[in-house]
C-alpha cells in the first residue's frame, strides 16, 4: 500500500476508455479466513466485480515475499495459480500481469504469468506505454479476439512491444554438469534460452520514460482503503540512481538518472495538496539528495506549497555534502533521519562501494543533532562477501563514539538505532556471481554491548532461515526453479504478511529436488563463473555485463587481499 506504482497503473488505465480497480491483501490472516469461509474471494473494492470478472488482474512485485502473496490471491478468486492450468481454456480467464522491479530476475513467478511489464509504466509522447497496451486490448476485445484466439493476442503484443515478457514465448534450456560446490550429485544448470515465437525481437528490453516532466504527475492517487489519511504527500521528483553500489538492484535497473524540475515539482505539489488535503509534503527518489537543484526544491516547496517538507532517507554522504540543506529539512519538519551505512566496517563499505568512513558517520550525526534531529536510523548489511568477526565487532567502536557524541553534546533523549539485514544477493548487479553466504550469527554477541550504550539494534526479518531460503532463491531462480517455487508456495497454502511457514525450507529443498535439482539448493547457491547463466540473460537491462563482471572481480580481489584487523586501522 505504500507504493505509489500501483495508483499511477490505476490512473493511468482509467485514463483510457477501460476500468481499474484494486484489490489488497486483507490486513491479517483472521480477515482472510472470514471472507474464505464466506466464499469471497478478491473483489474490485469500488466495482464489487470478482477478480474473474476483468480482463487482467495484475500486481507489483518489488520484493520476492509479494509472489506468494499473489499466489494466494489468484487461488483465492478461483484463478488456477500455474499459467498452464488455464491454457484449456486462455481467453475464459483474466490476463495475469505481473510488474515491479523484480522483472530483473522475473522467473519467479514464470509459471504464473501470462505476461511480465518489464520497467516503467506511464505513456509519454512517441513511448507508449500501458495506456498504449490497454487500448490494443481493447481492440482485441471488440474484434472477438481476446475470447477466441487470446494465445494469438499475446503473440501480437509480444511482437509489438519488446518490454513485454511472455514467458510461453521463451524456452529456457538445462544441462546437467559436475560442480563440486554444489554437492556429489550433477548439478542442473540453466545452458541456453531460445525464442518460440517467429518474428519476436531479442532479446527483451526493460521500458522507461525518457522526461519525467512530459508525463501526468500523480496528483490525485486513489486513498489507501486500508488505512487513508488526507495528509499524504508523496512527490516523486526522480528515478533511477547515479551511484554504482555494488548490492543494490535498484541502481542498476532504473537507470538511466531522470530527475524533475523544480517548477513542475512545485506545480505538481500544489496540485496533491488542493486534491488530495495533503498538509506534509514528502519528495522521495532513490536518493533525495542527489537532485541537482535539491537545495532549490526544498526551497521553493516550503515558499510556495507547505512549511512542511521533509525528505528522510538518504546516503551519509550526501547528508553531510551541505550543511545548508540540513538545516533546510529541519526547517521543513525532518526530525529522523534514515542514513544507509550498509557495512560494519570501513572494509565491508568500501568493498560495497559506499566509501563511507566513520568519521563521515559521526559528522552526520553530530551535525543532525546540532540542527535538531532527534531520531537516527542506520541502515546496515550483514553476511557481505568476505565479512569476518572482526568486521562485525568494528561496529562497537562505531557505536560507542555515536554514544559518545549524544553525550557530549548534552542531548540524551536522542535516539540512534542501527538496523541490520542480511545480503540477498540480487541479479542484475556485480554481487551476483557471489555464492549466497549463510546467516552470521555473531552479531547476537554484540548487542548486549549496544544496549549497555543505548543504542538501539534491530534484526531484519529476513534472517529467519525459511524466508531467508525463500528471498534469496527468488532473486537466483531460472524457469525450472521457478516452478520449484511455485510448488512450495501452493503446497504451503497461506497468505503472506511478510513471513513463510516455519517449514517452508523442508518444503522447498524437497520441491527442488523433484524439479531435477538433485542438490537441492546448493544447485542454485554456488559461486558462479563469467560463462555461467542464471537464466533472465534474454532482458537487456541496458547495463554492460562487462562492466558487472570487473567490478564483481575486483570485489573478489578486494575481499581476499584485505582484512578486518589491519584494514580499519588506516581510517583511525
Amino acid at each position: 500500500v505504500g507504493n505509489s506504482s500501483i495508483p499511477a497503473v490505476y490512473r493511468c488505465v482509467n485514463d483510457t476508455d477501460a476500468l481499474a480497480d484494486r484489490f489488497y491483501l486483507p490486513a491479517t490472516p483472521r480477515d482472510l479466513n472470514l471472507l474464505t469461509q464466506a466464499g469471497i474471494g478478491p473483489f474490485g473494492i469500488e466495482t464489487k466485480h470478482p477478480a474473474a470478472d476483468f480482463d487482467i488482474v495484475a500486481t507489483s512485485i518489488s520484493y520476492p515475499v509479494l509472489s506468494m502473496s499473489f499466489v494466494k490471491l489468484l487461488t483465492a478468486a478461483g484463478l488456477p495459480a500455474r499459467r498452464r492450468d488455464r491454457e484449456h481454456d486462455p481467453g475464459g480467464y483474466p490476463m495475469v500481469l505481473v510488474g515491479g522491479l523484480s522483472f530483473g530476475a522475473p522467473e519467479v513467478l514464470a509459471p504464473v504469468a501470462d505476461c511480465w511489464w518489464l520497467g516503467e509504466v506511464e505513456d509519454e509522447p512517441a513511448n507508449p506505454g500501458i495506456a498504449a497496451v490497454c487500448q490494443r486490448i481493447a481492440a482485441f476485445k471488440a474484434s472477438g479476439a481476446w475470447t477466441t484466439d487470446r494465445v494469438g493476442c499475446y503473440a501480437d503484443l509480444a511482437r509489438e512491444y519488446p518490454f513485454l515478457y511472455f514467458p510461453r514465448f521463451v524456452d529456457v534450456h538445462y544441462a546437467s554438469t559436475d560442480r563440486p560446490a554444489a554437492g556429489p550429485a550433477p548439478s542442473k544448470q540453466v545452458i541456453g534460452w531460445s525464442a518460440n515465437l517467429p518474428g519476436m525481437v531479442m532479446p527483451l528490453r526493460k521500458r522507461h520514460v525518457r522526461d519525467l516532466d512530459a508525463i501526468a504527475p500523480l496528483d490525485a492517487p486513489p486513498l489507501l482503503y486500508a488505512d487513508p489519511a488526507l495528509g499524504a504527500g508523496d512527490l516523486e521528483v526522480a528515478r533511477g540512481c547515479p551511484a554504482w553500489c555494488s548490492f543494490c538492484a535498484l541502481t542498476y535497473r532504473q537507470k538511466p538518472y531522470r530527475q524533475r524540475s523544480v517548477d513542475y515539482t512545485v506545480d505538481y505539489a500544489r496540485a496533491m495538496q488542493n486534491n488530495m488535503g495533503s498538509v506534509r509534503l514528502t519528495p522521495f527518489s532513490p536518493d533525495f539528495p542527489m537532485h541537482t537543484q535539491r537545495k532549490a526544491l526544498v526551497a521553493a516547496l516550503l515558499e510556495n506549497v507547505s512549511d512542511e517538507v521533509d525528505a528522510s532517507t538518504m546516503r551519509v554522504d550526501d547528508f553531510i555534502a551541505d550543511p545548508e540543506f540540513i538545516l533546510l529539512q529541519v526547517a521543513g519538519g525532518m526530525d529522523t533521519v534514515t542514513l544507509g551505512v550498509e557495512g560494519n566496517s570501513q572494509r565491508m563499505r568500501d568493498l560495497v562501494g559506499k566509501g563511507t568512513a566513520d568519521a563521515d558517520i559521526c559528522e552526520a550525526v553530530t551535525r543532525g543533532i546540532a540542527a535538531g534531529v532527534r531520531r537516527f536510523k542506520l541502515f546496515m548489511i550483514s553476511g557481505l562477501p568476505g565479512e569476518d568477526e572482526g568486521d562485525v565487532y568494528r561496529i562497537l567502536k562505531l557505536a560507542k563514539d555515536l554514544a559518545d557524541i549524544r553525550e557530549s553534546m548534552a542531548q540524551p533523549t536522542v535516539r540512534i538505532q542501527l538496523s541490520w539485514t542480511p545480503l540477498m544477493i540480487e541479479a542484475n548487479t556485480p554481487m551476483q556471481w557471489f555464492a549466497p553466504a549463510s546467516t552470521s550469527r555473531i552479531l547476537g554477541d554484540v548487542f548486549d554491548e549496544l544496549r549497555d550504550l543505548g543504542i538501539d539494534f534491530k534484526l531484519g526479518a529476513k534472517a529467519e532461515p525459511n524466508k531467508l531460503l525463500f528471498f534469496q532463491l527468488c532473486h537466483r531462480a531460472s524457469r525450472d526453479v521457478g516452478e520449484a517455487l511455485v510448488d512450495a508456495m501452493l503446497a504451503a497454502d497461506t497468505a503472506c504478511w511478510g513471513g513463510v511457514p516455519r517449514t517452508f525450507a523442508q518444503t522447498l529443498e524437497r520441491c527442488l529436488r523433484e524439479r531435477g535439482f538433485a542438490n537441492g539448493s546448493a544447485d542454485c547457491f554456488d559461486e558462479r563463473a563469467k560463462a555461467d547463466m542464471f537464466g533472465w540473460e534474454f532482458i537487456d537491462q541496458g547495463i554492460s555485463t562487462e562492466l558487472l563482471w570487473v567490478t564483481y572481480l575486483q570485489m573478489r580481489e578486494f575481499a581476499e587481499q584485505t582484512d578486518s584487523h589491519s584494514y580499519d586501522t588506516a581510517f583511525t
